[in-house]
């Protein structure tokens, strides 16, 4: 067979399920759904592999949990696709900050799983304002706006798209303010407000949208609304958790910093805030 059967069948290879269920959800007839299926393999390819990884906590909030009526757990799915390029990343991020067995990193609102795709073990402390099960990583349960550590205590502080979690411009400005008090280096990933795509939706353009719209918008009109189903009052915890920054705001919170554009089709899909060299 050709076509779009073809490529239907190639994503199938992908997540089989998981596209099946795609097609049900928007119940679209077969020559479109192979286009649905590659578009939705490529967004998931290009979306920013690393930041989408969640822990079920998050510093400065509490995530919502995943609907019981989900048909689909997007994270996991992001973490099945997004190993090869994750690694790349990670590759540079050891290369760039010459990461070893010494190094000692705090991650703020991480996830183990980033850590195990490392040729190298540094020490690594994760912090969560929950406990993350199954994982020999020490961690500490606190807040990332309030970190309970003393000035410049690690070499690194990484975070991996949780500042655009936070809720306001106040709490993104005392969580940078901290990242930065407690180490002498900084990696931070974030993506890019105005990138076409917003990465947790999972749509185009509705992120540029006033909140009030944005609200009555996500459940209908994001894949992540068709396949999490979430409640109205899952939708409206979103739209308030979720500030993407911009190249200016990122500056002004890390004025000392470069800002590495991430692109995707010539377009900056995500940033990433460096502090290579620690204060004499």
């Amino acid at each position: 067979m050709n076509g779009p059967t073809t490529l239907w069948r190639t994503a199938l290879l992908v997540e089989s399920e998981w596209i099946e269920q795609v097609a049900q959800v928007v119940r679209l007839g077969p020559h479109l759904q192979g286009r649905v299926a590659i578009g939705v393999v490529v967004w998931v390819v290009f979306e920013q592999a690393i930041c989408t990884e969640k822990p079920s906590v998050s510093a400065c909030n509490q995530l919502g949990k995943q609907n019981e009526w989900s048909i689909v757990n997007i994270e996991t799915l992001y973490a099945v696709v997004g190993r090869i390029f994750r690694t790349k990343r990670l590759e540079k991020f050891v290369e760039h900050f010459g990461v070893n067995g010494q190094t000692r990193i705090l991650d703020v609102g991480g996830t183990p799983f980033n850590w195990t795709l490392l040729t190298v073990r540094p020490s690594v402390i994760l912090v969560n304002i929950s406990p993350i099960a199954a994982t020999e990583l020490e961690q500490v349960v606190a807040d990332g706006c309030r970190l309970p550590f003393r000035d410049g205590e690690f070499d690194i502080v990484f975070s991996n798209s949780v500042i655009e979690h936070l809720y306001s411009l106040e709490n993104q400005q005392r969580f940078a303010a901290e990242c930065q008090r407690t180490g002498r280096m900084h990696y931070m990933q974030t993506p890019n407000k105005w990138f076409p795509v917003e990465p947790h939706y999972i749509t185009l353009f509705i992120h540029w949208l006033p909140k009030r719209i944005r609200r009555r918008l996500v459940r209908h009109f994001s894949l992540r609304g068709w396949l999490t189903r979430p409640s109205q009052r899952q939708c409206d915890r979103m739209v308030e958790e979720i500030r993407l920054l911009t190249a200016d705001e990122l500056k002004g919170l890390f004025p000392a910093s470069a800002i590495w554009p991430e692109k995707f089709l010539f377009l900056t899909k995500s940033f990433v805030v460096a502090k290579l060299k620690p204060d004499l």
